[in-house]
């Protein structure tokens, strides 16, 4: 099921893709083919069901537990493969671009990315320098209306608790600096 006007719907409610489908169902769901009517009708019924809870707020928290799937849609950015704990602190971390598999890959160390790549691709990909990349922890993860668009929004979104109260992680990573964003 579609809905129009899809960037009406898209990231205002769960379940809606950027295309404005309404995933219903587990991309991998069988119907039964006896009974392809009656599923058909239960279908579009829990599409209606998931448009009127998403409409009213209460699965706003799906946006959280399925973040991945509406975060892929915005970002254009090549894939990140991490190979560190995602757990705090707030850190600068160290990534590489690999031009071979077009992703970046983020660790802790320079020697983590080195033996991660040494074994995961047998050093046969070309990859840029290393850089520096801050890992900022948030104990609250952000909502789409919350998704930053420019760097000062990603400022403010690292920089301040849900309640509005100064936690700066970033002001705790030793060197950090705003031209690094």
């Amino acid at each position: 099921m579609f809905l129009p006007e899809r960037e009406k719907w898209f990231l205002k409610i769960p379940h809606v893709n950027s295309d404005g489908s309404v995933c219903i169902r587990p991309s991998g769901a069988t119907i039964n083919q006896v009974t392809c009517g009656s599923a058909l009708h239960d279908l579009i019924d829990d599409a209606i069901d998931l448009v009127k809870i998403g409409l009213s707020g209460k699965n706003q928290g799906d946006f959280i537990s399925e973040i991945e799937s509406y975060w892929s849609q915005l970002s254009s950015t090549p894939p990140i493969n991490v190979i560190f704990d995602i757990q705090p602190p707030s850190r600068w971390l160290k990534g590489v671009f690999v031009r071979g598999e077009n992703q970046y890959i983020l660790g802790d160390t320079a020697d983590q990315l080195k033996r991660w790549l040494r074994h995961h691709a047998g050093g046969r990909f070309k990859t840029n320098p290393v850089f520096d990349a801050p890992f900022v922890w948030r104990d609250t993860p952000l909502f789409p209306a919350e998704y930053p668009k420019k760097n000062i929004d990603l400022l403010r979104a690292v920089e301040m608790s849900p309640g509005g109260q100064s936690a700066p992680p970033l002001g705790r990573i030793e060197g950090f600096k705003v031209h690094h964003l």
